[in-house]
């Protein structure tokens, strides 16, 4: 069985991807959202302005913009940043 796909606001899990693998340049991305408390901000910090999440992916930390959620299951990224090594 493979990891899902987890991506957090603000340090919070807020949801994971059900792509194949992480999103790496801006698009629509089919996501699972959790009952969480990172879902729950990132869609009150989504009613004011665009929300930045982030990943890890192969020890990096990856931060992505979304602008949107769609239908309550498509984010809508506008950018992707990959920073430095998680341990940094």
């Amino acid at each position: 069985m493979t990891s899902p796909l987890d991506f957090s606001f603000k340090d919070n899990v807020a949801g994971c991807f059900e792509e194949a693998s992480y999103p790496v340049k801006p698009g629509r991305y089919r996501f699972m959202a959790y009952r969480s408390v990172g879902h729950y901000e990132l869609c009150l910090a989504l009613k004011m302005s665009p929300a930045t999440c982030s990943f890890q992916d192969a020890g990096r930390v990856v931060e992505f913009r979304v602008t949107a959620i769609l239908l309550g299951e498509v984010l809508v990224i506008d950018s992707i940043t990959a920073g430095s090594t998680a341990s940094s």
